[in-house]
């Protein structure tokens, strides 16, 4: 006959149950309390077969009268004594322990006594596949040791559910004695918000802090809240840059290798001879708030045409290929500019001291000599040098002087664009661009400190730059050396433009720049090759090629082999997209927070395209703030009004404005504090400089040489 009665599993407990049938490879269970319900295999504890019943009912009452009797016998039994007179090693089944214990050891009641007597003494007793085997004292001790890790962990469970509800509740937790427990908790809590969905611990910080994964965003901003008041505290900004960059500061060692190479003297790595143009006067360019100069030059005029020198922040020079710095920057790969922090590559000793080309020091450069005229180049050598920065000027001193006519400016203007008008000619794109300077100087009001544009001092920069990344390509390709060369294939124009209208981004299909180690062009620049080494200090892949270029033109062996820099690329690649898409994310948070901040006010928009769902994309023009927005089909707004933002989500609703409804007073203006300042003097101070190239690679697939 079959068994009739049985123990089961359910919600981790042991319940009595009365069994009623079976359907396929389940049982049909009657529990003491609750419906009949089926029950899988591996829920059954112990069945066994006893008193026949009629009914469920019946069944029910003879098992409820026999638990009685089963508990008294199970807290009889002397299974410590049992234990002692069998000898460890020993296998038994439960009807032999049975034979040895119990009075009555055929009565399957009783054996049930036994088994939940034997399941609460599993100290004594090991149990595997229903044979039971004595514990030897080894055996015994380290079950006990894994039975109090597992009180202890059930005990910092508790502790941390509690803390996790005082630290919501905006309190401070009561810690007591457990000061390494709090510590490491916090620490984990830290760890759990960096990885988030990827955490090994998310399901158990997402129970305690009662959180929703489904909404990340929300998540992490409540778990940031909640550890505000802690020695974990994060902003949301600092969290989003210690998800990229694991070490945000640069440690001991680090720190000291800097400095012992900042002090150091030896001799340049390329064998050539360094040469003097101390004497040069050299000028850079860059935002007022520039600190790390990595670029400078000088110039004048000859009866062959305009000699300039450019002069590029020699970093090889001083962190050699077998640098452990090299690896420091290959690790970090770029700065990175946030609205209210500079991360550079290089740690300050070398990035804004020994290697910025700082006015009145002297600094090692590599020096582009060139020859122009009639917007070619006559000729053009390349050496090592020592420099001496007349000035660190800005764009907005070089912009006052080109518009006031400064003969030695204006000459420097008309040599380079010349060659500016080549490339147009091969068809190379100036796309115009645009980014917004904000003060937050009060973050709770948070003001449009200016913009910066392309302006003429800008462009200068910018072709000498192109000059020089592009003379450092053709060498590189001349002298077959395999470098990081920036390649990108022609653009197509996809929309009707009027004759003389120039492109706008959204008139042309056109691919990102990739690095590879031959050229083939770049179509957006209007050059056969080209590649990056104008930013030795803030990108490693431009003191990659810098290091190229030493070793070939000092008949060197090259430091970077093709399959070493072939497994740099990706690195490089992925690392640019994730820095300028971690810039653009914590530059848009705080033009979010202006939005919430001056909701009151009406924004003028561009309408870029119709999305896919029917919304349709739009940029925030005083802001450069791209969003989506639900509009009528048919309806092009050139106005709209903030509905509602969300700061803490980066997100705001916006209504479209007919143009009726807009009214833009003075009082609206948000530049109307700047009182006239010049809007293109200086930048935020931890923006790439204009001319700059985005940390992608790429703005819109357009590169941008510096």
């Amino acid at each position: 006959m079959q068994a009739n009665y049985c123990l089961f599993h359910k919600a981790n407990l042991l319940h009595y149950g009365v069994i009623l049938g079976s359907a396929k490879t389940k049982l049909i269970i009657q529990p003491q309390l609750g419906r009949e319900f089926h029950v899988n295999p591996n829920q059954l504890f112990h069945t066994w077969l006893a008193e026949g019943f009629a009914t469920a009912e019946e069944g029910l009452g003879i098992l409820t009268a026999r638990i009685s009797h089963i508990e008294a016998q199970q807290a009889g039994l002397d299974l410590k004594t049992l234990h002692e007179l069998l000898e460890p090693g020993q296998a038994f089944s439960l009807a032999e322990l049975a034979e040895l214990v119990l009075p009555e050891p055929h009565n399957p009641w009783s054996q049930v006594a036994l088994l939940l007597a034997l399941r609460e003494e599993s100290l004594l007793f090991h149990c595997k596949n229903g044979v039971y085997q004595p514990r030897n004292e080894e055996e015994m001790q380290l079950l006990l040791a894994e039975r109090h890790k597992e009180e202890e962990k059930r005990g910092k469970k508790d502790r941390e559910a509690v803390w996790a509800k005082a630290l919501l509740e905006k309190t401070s937790p009561e810690v007591g004695s457990f000061g390494e427990h709090w510590n490491g908790f916090l620490h984990r809590c830290k760890n759990f918000l960096l990885h988030l969905n990827t955490s090994q611990e998310r399901d158990w910080f997402s129970e305690i802090f009662a959180l929703d994964l489904g909404h990340p965003r929300s998540a992490e901003n409540k778990l940031l809240a909640a550890l505000a008041a802690t020695p974990v505290a994060l902003s949301w900004g600092r969290l989003q840059l210690e998800r990229v960059i694991k070490n945000l500061e640069f440690s001991s060692a680090e720190l000291q290798a800097a400095r012992e190479v900042a002090a150091s003297n030896a001799p340049h790595p390329s064998g050539l001879p360094v040469k003097d143009l101390t004497g040069l006067a050299a000028f850079s360019v860059d935002n007022e708030e520039t600190q790390d100069y990595d670029d400078a030059l000088a110039w004048h005029g000859e009866d062959e045409g305009t000699r300039v020198w450019l002069l590029i922040a020699d970093v090889a020079a001083r962190i050699t290929a077998d640098s452990p710095l090299l690896d420091t920057a290959l690790t970090r790969q770029a700065s990175i500019y946030s609205p209210l922090a500079v991360y550079p590559m290089l740690p300050p000793a070398l990035s804004v001291e020994a290697c910025s080309l700082v006015a009145g020091a002297v600094r090692p450069a590599m020096c582009f000599e060139v020859l122009l005229a009639a917007g070619q180049v006559r000729e053009w050598s390349c050496y090592p040098a020592a420099v001496q920065v007349r000035a660190n000027l800005t764009y907005a001193q070089v912009d006052e002087a080109l518009s006031r006519g400064d003969e030695a400016w204006c000459a420097l203007q008309q040599a380079l664009a010349g060659l500016t008008a080549q490339r147009l000619a091969a068809g190379a794109l100036q796309l115009s661009r645009r980014e917004i300077r904000l003060d937050l100087a009060d973050r709770n009001a948070v003001r449009i400190a200016g913009y910066r544009e392309d302006t003429p001092s800008s462009l200068l920069i910018q072709e000498s730059a192109i000059l020089v990344n592009h003379l450092a390509a053709r060498y590189c390709q001349e002298q077959a050396v395999a470098a990081l060369f920036r390649n990108q294939p022609p653009y197509e124009v996809v929309n009707e433009l009027t004759p003389g209208q120039a492109p706008r981004l959204q008139d042309l299909r056109i691919q990102p720049a990739r690095l590879g180690l031959k050229a083939e062009g770049h179509a957006a620049l209007g050059l056969p090759c080209y590649l990056q080494i104008t930013s030795p200090i803030r990108r490693a892949s431009d003191l990659v090629n810098q290091h190229l270029l030493w070793a070939r033109l000092g008949g060197q062996p090259l430091p970077f082999g093709e399959e070493r820099l072939l497994g740099l690329i990706p690195n490089f690649e992925d690392t640019a997209k994730e820095y300028n898409q971690l810039e653009r994310s914590l530059s848009d948070h705080w033009k979010y927070k202006y939005l919430a901040q001056n909701g009151e006010q009406d924004y003028a928009i561009e309408p870029l395209r119709r999305l896919r769902n029917g919304r349709l994309l739009v940029r925030i023009k005083d802001l450069e703030l791209t969003l989506d927005m639900g509009c009528p089909e048919g309806m092009e707004p050139q106005w709209v009004k903030v509905r509602e933002v969300f700061p803490h989500e980066d997100y705001a609703l916006l209504t479209p404005l007919h143009p009726r409804e807009t009214v833009q007073d003075a009082h609206q203006n948000p530049l109307q504090h700047l009182q006239g300042e010049n809007r293109h003097q200086g930048a935020e101070v931890n923006a790439p400089e204009a001319g700059q190239e985005p940390l992608d690679g790429e703005q819109n697939g357009i590169s941008d040489p510096r």
